[in-house]
């Protein structure tokens, strides 16, 4: 198969594209370079095994040349939920205007589309109360307790970032849905060699170790309780890898979590 992976030179497309290569499949890339992302973008763009196409995924001009394709993979996105709140206009033109051309993109070719989105869909997510019962959103009182989230658990967004990300399976839904088969993802913490430690937004574990590398000390505000759910980058590769060659239903579209199911806090010593 000849795959086209948008924001394929960052590190969960690269895993990815790696994965893909040795089952035997072809890649291709789309990606903007954003230096945010990529303190080196020549280096990056030279790692990815396959053709890369420079080009902002929000824009119509990106998509004109790019070749036929038997699966897309729609990574592409602005991450970070703090910077959601003073950049807005771009993480809605990003996540929700490239979502809807990467899906009219692939309708148009006839291939299957995976597009990524968050748990950050769910806000605060599920919670179970003793006196209340279960309940989704902000917590009732001290009693609540969070509980795992489903597929089927409303979408209660607390940041521009998971409006955005839901916004973009609404708009992935209705374009894809009874053309192609299409496969929604939302992933939890993701982790692994290769997230851009210099890149302030893209993750907790990745500012630990950036401060590490410094010689800098680690801070954790509040008492350490927080806690996330880390899923490894091979492990989200593998899910998607399957779902690009799995899911072949125009009917329904499938929506999967990606996590380990296990709470780590941050709590250190």
């Amino acid at each position: 198969m000849k795959i086209l992976i948008t924001g394929g030179v960052g590190f969960i497309g690269q895993h990815l594209a790696r994965l893909l290569i040795a089952q035997g499949d072809e890649v291709i890339a789309l990606d903007s370079l954003h230096n945010q992302v990529h303190l080196d973008p020549e280096g990056a763009s030279a790692a990815f095994p396959g053709e890369v196409f420079v080009g902002d995924v929000s824009e119509a001009s990106a998509w004109v040349n790019l070749p036929d394709v038997d699966a897309v993979v729609h990574l592409a996105a602005e991450t970070g939920t703090g910077q959601s709140m003073y950049e807005q206009d771009r993480y809605h033109r990003v996540n929700v205007e490239g979502t809807r051309l990467a899906a009219q993109w692939a309708v148009a070719h006839q291939a299957p589309l995976m597009s990524m989105s968050s748990r950050a869909v769910y806000g605060h997510g599920g919670f179970l109360c003793e006196k209340h019962g279960m309940g989704h959103g902000e917590p009732c009182c001290d009693l609540a307790r969070p509980v795992a989230s489903t597929e089927g658990d409303p979408h209660l967004p607390v940041s521009v970032y998971g409006e955005t990300k839901s916004l973009g399976e609404t708009v992935a839904f209705d374009i894809a849905q009874g053309h192609i088969p299409l496969t929604v993802i939302r992933p939890q913490n993701v982790i692994g060699p290769g997230q851009a430690l210099h890149n302030p937004y893209t993750g907790v574990l990745a500012a630990f170790l950036a401060r590490l590398r410094e010689g800098r000390p680690i801070s954790v505000y509040g008492d350490g309780s927080q806690t996330r759910d880390f899923v490894h980058v091979q492990d989200l590769a593998a899910l998607i890898s399957w779902a690009i060659h799995q899911h072949d239903d125009v009917g329904e579209p499938l929506v999967l979590n990606s996590g380990t199911g296990e709470r780590t806090t941050f709590a250190i010593g």
